[in-house]
């Protein structure tokens, strides 16, 4: 009864948004290496450090060839799924596991992203976490470098206004914006632990300890495959808040 609930709700509202005027991506990578941003991993952070720390997991897409995710410029829906990499070969060589091993746990990230007409962020925007998969504290903590290990768990990232850092080549964190190729790159820098009276991290009762650096590069869907990919956006959205605290 509450799945055939689920379906009906994504139905009409795939039948409202259909109605309205939304330009939708597809996320096709995950940029992994560029000179400027660095990589897309979760890191460990605090309120007096939060742009860097201890790799806990580099950010790939999912290994089984499904879609990353997707984006909706209009009303700043965001829905993505990725692979947790190893932060380190010494992780998998201290968990008996051959190198180049991609079986490591996954991370859905869900919420909304507001970027203003000049492709930077304009209002603090927030993703759900949601992790999932074998061994992830032994997968964040199995490095060699046993400082600063954290308990991953489902969490809630928070992102800054405008540009955060390391915008030499335009596309700094957080932005949204089209590139030379006609393709959008998405770039997030954000971390948990927000102090909403403060309009900052805090080291208070809930602390900042996740940060995730994350670039992504986006291409529009053409408009006959954007509803059934919408609907189904929809009617996982609807699954993945019900498994949020």
């Amino acid at each position: 009864m509450k799945l055939t609930l689920k379906v009906v709700l994504a139905t009409v509202l795939l039948s409202l948004v259909s109605q309205v005027h939304a330009v939708w991506y597809q996320i096709v990578s995950v940029e992994t290496s560029n000179q400027v941003f660095g990589a897309s991993l979760f890191h460990t952070a605090t309120a007096s450090n939060v742009m860097s720390g201890k790799n806990v997991g580099r950010l790939t897409g999912p290994s089984n060839g499904t879609p990353y995710g997707f984006y909706d410029d209009d009303s700043g829906l965001f829905m993505g799924t990725f692979d947790l990499g190893a932060p380190s070969a010494s992780v998998l060589s201290n968990l008996g596991l051959p190198s180049g091993f991609d079986g490591g746990p996954t991370v859905g990230m869900f919420g909304t992203l507001s970027f203003g007409a000049n492709g930077l962020m304009n209002a603090v925007s927030s993703l759900n976490t949601v992790f999932s998969g074998n061994n992830l504290a032994q997968w964040v903590n199995a490095d060699a470098d046993s400082g600063n290990d954290i308990t991953i768990a489902d969490n809630q990232l928070f992102f800054k206004t405008g540009i955060q850092c390391c915008n030499s080549d335009g596309f700094g964190p957080n932005s949204f914006k089209q590139d030379t190729n006609g393709d959008m790159v998405m770039t997030l820098w954000g971390a948990n632990g927000w102090d909403v009276a403060a309009a900052n991290y805090t080291a208070g009762g809930n602390p900042t300890t996740l940060g995730v650096d994350l670039r992504l590069r986006l291409q529009k869907i053409p408009e006959p495959a954007t509803l059934s990919l919408l609907g189904l956006s929809l009617l996982a959205g609807t699954l993945m808040r019900r498994r949020m605290p």
